[in-house]
């Protein structure tokens, strides 16, 4: 079985990068059979995300793909650290950001982006505070409608960028393009603690912007299989979100970080490790 290996919300930082590199080695065998990892995102926080991604592709033997997350952004800002990973992505050996180029892994395309939470699905009419807004410099002091307006631009141009990429992976008619993000690309596919965000952390779990690429892009090329992968809310669900277009949200777990599932990229069928059909 020719396979892609996903892991999503690994939050490395609790870890120190010989346990990370002796957690790769491990992964690496979870399937010898696998052409790659895909990681999509809180991979760690920024000020160790090069280390730690050093040590993942040190220990694992295969190319590994990946997507930042929100926590990657912790201690640090967007420009900062997209622009710093930029760099090291370019002289990291068997690394490739997802953000800036699409692959082809075991034939299959791959095209992802982190995308970002946009505060358009459910409601904002809550105190919720998370993190992030205390965490990344890019909302620091701000107020909470500056927040919300943040985040949609942030995450339509995401959005707008993947969908540049995925059209051009679409062009050459493939059966299946495989899609990863950090946050979740419908309501549906973001579940935390095995039950559905409620409306008040929705905004905050999901991507209309990302959703309505993905929804465009399947009623556009019906005979193409899409497959989205996520995390961000830990969930480990599926759902059908239409005859071509698959959405699985990935099961994570701090300080225990295992894979999200196993991608069979020849029969296109996913073995989650834990999954709640939806």
């Amino acid at each position: 079985m020719t396979s892609l290996l996903w892991v999503s919300d690994p939050h490395l930082n609790f870890i120190n990068d010989q346990e990370i590199l002796r957690w790769a080695v491990n992964l690496s065998r979870v399937d010898e059979e696998a052409e790659g990892l895909l990681i999509t995102g809180d991979i760690s926080e920024a000020p160790f995300l090069h280390s730690t991604l050093q040590a993942i592709v040190e220990g694992f033997a295969n190319p590994v793909y990946f997507i930042t997350g929100n926590h990657d952004y912790f201690k640090g800002s967007w420009g900062g650290v997209d622009g710093a990973l930029r760099e090291f992505v370019k002289e990291t050996k068997n690394l490739f950001w997802l953000e800036d180029s699409s692959a082809l892994v075991g034939g299959v395309p791959l095209v992802g982006t982190s995308g970002w939470y946009d505060a358009i699905y459910g409601s904002t009419d809550s105190s919720i505070a998370l993190a992030d807004f205390r965490l990344i410099q890019d909302f620091s002091y701000l107020p909470k409608d500056l927040i919300i307006d943040t985040c949609k631009t942030r995450a339509k141009k995401l959005a707008m960028s993947m969908r540049d990429r995925l059209w051009k992976a679409a062009e050459s008619s493939p059966e299946a393009i495989l899609v990863a993000s950090h946050v979740a690309p419908f309501p549906e596919v973001s579940f935390y603690h095995g039950e559905p965000s409620d409306r008040y952390y929705l905004p905050w779990y999901a991507s209309a912007y990302l959703g309505s690429v993905l929804d465009e892009a399947s009623d556009q090329f019906p005979d193409i299989k899409f497959k989205s992968f996520c995390g961000h809310s830990h969930g480990g669900v599926f759902s059908r979100h239409k005859p071509n277009l698959d959405c699985f949200s990935g099961q994570a777990q701090y300080y225990f970080p295992a894979p999200a599932g196993i991608i069979d990229l020849e029969t296109l069928e996913v073995l989650m490790s834990t999954q709640v059909k939806v």
